[in-house]
């Protein structure tokens, strides 16, 4: 996402309200317990984004403002968490982006803070797959948070399934459902393939046909086409959501079973999970914990 460019509304700052809040409580428990700690956002934008109060609803004017300000973003907001992590990587493929993230980096010389420009599944599926998640050094090992805050339907099932793998880190990944119901036709006749195969690298394959399509079978009918009737879909939007949710399961210790969504105009957008790669009980009981009241909210 170029940078200065992204406008937000009231779905942005909820996203980023939950995830301050976790990544508050999360370094805050496992401070003490000589991890290091390791914060990676994908797609990390400029660091700030543009609030349009003008289109906020209740946030129209508030404190006086009005029209476009300038608020912090994800990357911002996590170097501001205290206790800190220990080391912060900022992921982007836009050269403007980028700009303005060497620049934060520049504002914060005393910190660990590593800037990688590129596509964001490759190089998430590399920290991944390279880090020394258990036993680093002196300390206990490396513990992350990554948060997956996609242009549209950007992120790889493959860079899921790695994230899991680690065993280590926390996920917060804004799925972005309305997009992918956008692509999932009434009638399965009507598919396109170019969609199907985009549903098929974001989903991680075509259990999404049997699951949220139907056969039909036509009405009796002397003069009805035997060969007529096909597969349409059935789920609706949040059925495709809890779909979702039981495909990432068997991937990590635990998914909390309560999405946080986000709606614009009375529009799901968005459905905000929450998984822990992390299968050890203490793991996912302290996480429960943290995420708990926070996607209640």
């Amino acid at each position: 996402m170029s940078a200065g460019r992204f406008v937000g509304g009231v779905h942005t700052q909820q996203k980023l309200q939950v995830l301050g809040d976790y990544l508050a409580a999360y370094a805050k428990a496992l401070h003490e317990q000589r991890f290091v700690l390791v914060y990676i956002d994908a797609f990390a934008g400029s660091g700030n984004y543009s609030l349009d109060l003008g289109d906020a609803g209740i946030l129209s004017g508030l404190g006086g403002e009005t029209g476009l300000v300038t608020r912090p973003g994800s990357a911002r907001m996590a170097l501001a968490v205290e206790p800190s992590f220990n080391r912060l990587i900022f992921v982007d493929q836009d050269a403007a982006s980028i700009a303005e993230l060497q620049k934060i980096k520049a504002e914060h010389p005393n910190r660990d803070i590593r800037i990688l420009e590129g596509e964001a599944n490759d190089l998430v599926q590399r920290l991944c797959q390279r880090d020394k998640w258990r036993g680093y050094l002196n300390a206990r090992g490396v513990r992350a948070v990554v948060f997956l805050d996609p242009f549209a339907l950007s992120v790889d099932w493959e860079t899921i399934e790695a994230i899991g793998k680690t065993e280590a880190i926390d996920l917060w990944y804004l799925f972005p459902i309305n997009a992918v119901a956008r692509l999932l036709a009434r009638d399965a006749r009507a598919l396109e393939p170019a969609n199907v195969d985009k549903l098929n690298k974001v989903l991680g394959g075509n259990w999404w046909y049997e699951d949220l399509y139907a056969a039909v079978t036509p009405e009796p009918d002397l003069f009805a086409d035997p060969q007529e009737g096909g597969r349409y879909r059935h789920a609706n939007v949040d059925q495709i959501e809890a779909s979702f949710c039981a495909r990432l399961q068997p991937h990590f210790g635990y998914v909390a079973p309560n999405p946080k969504r986000l709606y614009r105009n009375g529009q799901h957008l968005f459905s905000l999970f929450f998984c822990v790669a992390n299968r050890s009980k203490a793991a996912v009981d302290l996480a429960k914990r943290i995420s708990a009241s926070i996607l209640a909210k």
